[in-house]
């Protein structure tokens, strides 16, 4: 009982912010003519990071509050997570894309060495300490270097600076690379089994991951709730005026509750069945670019 009232009471938590924000913005959420709907490019920036990439590693200062957390990395474009491929826990295992289904494999612990970098590691073969962590093949620091796991050895290839964007999704620049590059959904596809790799930061959708903790954490979803109570985030569909009727504040708080760690119903998932550029207004639209999952 006394969980289930702690889970109540962290969800008020987040509604009450989410009202507190509507009410002084006058909420324009996802109203913006000026959106641009290529959502390969689209309008997406860093906030507070240097544009040079050789100063990327120093000049951004550690997100403490994303810091010493187990997370599932979603991707922005696609819906679907960073995932170890076939859960095998050994050097050089493949890293891709893969719908949610909470195990080990898609769980990645972010780690701060308190100088600007981080290591992100699996717990998958954890013997008490973290035995894999997330590594650019051979330390390379070229284009479509993979994404891999391997043991833990303090070298760049696992090395990473991570930038928040204006929509509260996040960036993983690799140090091998010099910061030039950041971790990518190659393609892109909406494929599970989709590769990642390192390319050249350009600012693309695909470039850019969601993190929703594997433990509750109210703070976050307070953190996406304000980057976002004036933009919409088009990692989700645009349901403001969906089908006739208007959704989008049941929308936003959803996004906000899976940013806590929340999720409907457990399980309650969306994920980008292609790129159409078009914001669904009906129902065969929204079934058409979007997969709706809910067990």
């Amino acid at each position: 009982m006394k969980g289930k009232i702690n889970k109540a009471l962290k969800v008020f938590i987040i509604l009450n912010t989410i009202c507190s924000l509507l009410t002084v913005t006058n909420f324009s959420k996802a109203s913006d003519s000026n959106f641009n709907n290529e959502i390969l490019s689209g309008d997406m920036t860093i906030q507070s990071m240097s544009n040079s990439p050789t100063t990327r590693g120093t000049v951004y200062p550690n997100i403490s509050v994303i810091s010493e957390r187990t997370y599932y990395i979603k991707n922005m474009l696609t819906g679907l997570y960073l995932d170890v491929q076939g859960g095998v826990a050994a050097n050089g295992t493949n890293v891709w894309q893969y719908k949610f289904n909470g195990t080990q494999s898609q769980q990645w612990y972010l780690h701060s060495f308190g100088d600007g970098t981080y290591s992100i590691y699996t717990p998958l073969g954890n013997d008490g300490t973290y035995r894999y962590a997330l590594d650019i093949s051979n330390g390379s620091g070229e284009n479509y270097a993979n994404v891999q796991i391997y043991t833990p050895n303090g070298s760049d290839a696992q090395r990473f600076s991570i930038a928040d964007t204006n929509f509260d999704t996040f960036v993983f620049f690799t140090k091998c690379s010099n910061f030039d590059k950041a971790i990518v959904l190659n393609g892109p596809t909406c494929a599970e089994g989709g590769n990642i790799d390192q390319y050249t930061y350009q600012g693309h959708y695909n470039e850019a991951w969601l993190l929703e903790p594997v433990n509750q954490d109210v703070e976050l979803g307070i953190r996406y709730a304000t980057f976002n109570d004036e933009n919409y985030n088009p990692a989700y569909p645009n349901l403001t005026t969906f089908n006739g009727r208007t959704a989008d504040c049941a929308n936003f708080t959803s996004q906000c509750l899976s940013a806590s760690g929340i999720h409907y119903d457990g399980d309650w998932k969306i994920y980008r069945k292609n790129f159409n550029t078009y914001q669904p207004t009906t129902v065969a639209e929204l079934d058409n670019t979007w997969e709706l999952c809910q067990p």
